[in-house]
């Protein structure tokens, strides 16, 4: 592995919160690169235990002497608080300090060949899938994942000078990436607290999109992305509908599994199976096919590779219970929250669809609350969680108690209100059935509902 495009005097790295999903993969790569790396977290988690596995030093809390000396940088994600002990001890010693996507911008931007993945929804799937072609194909490739990647149970993968890395327009935080392919999956209003409307998120991928390399190409999605933002600019395009550069036709479904004809002009490439839920996952896999067609590599063995992809965790991931059919998602948008209720749909045919969802953040809830009222509309039950608040303070009149009501008049469904995770549990044990399913839905420590219903007898 070659050292960092950085100050080769970088040796001792030092990361706060290395537990998250962004961190441990960069704390995974600097290792490689042969720094010595150390860290800290507030638990203990698999991500953690995997770290330590493999030699890298994790402390519990923060605490000033966690940080090693000498240390020649240390990294964080903005949702550390700048009066958080580790970042003042930094401060205190001169310690250089970056940002997790300045870092992943610098180590991003060494390697010859660059892929970023851009997009409100799909982003870790898609990166994922690449992930998984290339190691089928026994491509050397380095890959950053938001996620963990079921076919390899990491979510990194080191080597080769080919990079795949998710490009995340929270906070602009694509801005450091500078790709040679920038895929956009689809752009709409979310991040409230980074953007006021839908034009500032148009103009922040704009923005991103002018860092791609003066040779590169924008991989985009033709049927949902304003053509304005495309213009001007080297641009392949995948989708649904005709005027695609490459398409899926002839779609069909088993249980929730799609197939399709790849096409591209008049020119049919191959069948495309799929081992993921969703119509949702068609964009995906046309999104990673197009990526893998700009970098020549055979379509047919990718397209077989493809279809041996699993999904990542907490993406549409089946739980093992002894009552009914557990599914837990990561979605937290409308959109997603769609998305995800109509894969789930094709599978438990006649069955019932009981919903739990835990709201993410307090100015998404209010900014999306008509869009959350009506996306639940298909469930047979909602069942409510209360709102995770993560880098956000409450704001009055949005809860998830109010949102039930909105929900209820809608009379398109029942919705309720559980205050605890055991509230939730206890009603989904005592009312679904081995026929129907349960949706475990959002972005925050809602997973913790899965553990519970993995219990019950």
């Amino acid at each position: 592995m070659k050292r960092l495009p950085i100050d080769n005097k970088i040796k001792n790295v030092h990361f706060i919160g290395i537990g998250g999903i962004g961190l441990s993969s960069l704390a995974l790569h600097m290792q490689k690169c042969g720094c010595k790396v150390s860290g800290s977290d507030r638990t203990c988690t698999d991500l953690t235990e995997h770290l330590a596995s493999v030699g890298i030093a994790v402390h519990y809390g923060h605490s000033a002497d966690n940080i090693p000396s000498p240390c020649d940088l240390v990294v964080c994600t903005s949702a550390i608080p700048l009066g958080n002990v580790e970042r003042q001890e930094a401060l205190r010693r001169g310690i250089p300090l970056l940002l997790r996507e300045q870092l992943l911008g610098i180590v991003f931007d060494g390697f010859e060949r660059k892929v970023a993945v851009s997009g409100v929804h799909g982003k870790t799937t898609v990166t994922a899938m690449l992930d998984t072609v290339l190691r089928a194909l026994k491509v050397p490739h380095t890959a950053f994942v938001g996620g963990v990647n079921e076919d390899s149970g990491s979510n990194y993968s080191s080597g080769g000078n080919l990079v795949v890395a998710e490009a995340c327009e929270f906070r602009q935080s694509f801005k450091y990436l500078h790709p040679d392919i920038a895929v956009v999956l689809n752009i709409e209003l979310d991040h409230p607290d980074c953007y006021p409307d839908e034009d500032s998120m148009y103009a922040a991928f704009g923005n991103f999109l002018d860092n791609v390399t003066s040779n590169g190409t924008v991989v985009a999605c033709g049927d949902n992305i304003r053509r304005q933002l495309l213009v001007g600019r080297s641009v392949v395009t995948f989708g649904l509908q005709e005027h695609n550069d490459f398409r899926a036709v002839n779609l069909s479904c088993d249980k929730g599994l799609y197939s399709f004809d790849l096409v591209t002009g008049e020119t049919t490439l191959c069948r495309v199976h799929l081992g993921v839920h969703g119509k949702h996952n068609v964009y995906n896999a046309l999104a990673v096919l197009t990526v893998l067609a700009r970098l020549r590599y055979d379509i047919s063995r990718c397209a077989q590779a493809l279809s041996t992809f699993c999904g990542a965790q907490r993406r549409f991931m089946p739980i093992d219970c002894t009552f009914s059919q557990v599914v837990e998602d990561y979605a937290h948008h409308p959109t997603e929250i769609r998305a995800t209720i109509a894969a789930a749909q094709e599978i438990v045919g006649n069955g019932r669809l009981f919903v739990f969802f835990q709201p993410h953040t307090y100015s998404r809830t209010r900014a999306l609350w008509q869009q959350f009222v009506r996306c639940f509309d298909n469930a047979h039950f909602v069942g409510l969680l209360p709102v995770y608040s993560a880098r956000e303070q409450p704001i009055e009149g949005v809860n998830s108690a109010s949102l039930a009501q909105d929900i209820n008049k809608r009379d398109k469904t029942s919705c309720a209100y559980f205050d605890t995770m055991d509230s939730a549990a206890t009603y989904a044990r005592a009312n679904a059935t081995a026929s129907d399913m349960v949706l475990v839905v959002g972005a925050g420590d809602i997973y913790q509902l899965s553990h519970i219903l993995t219990n019950l007898r």
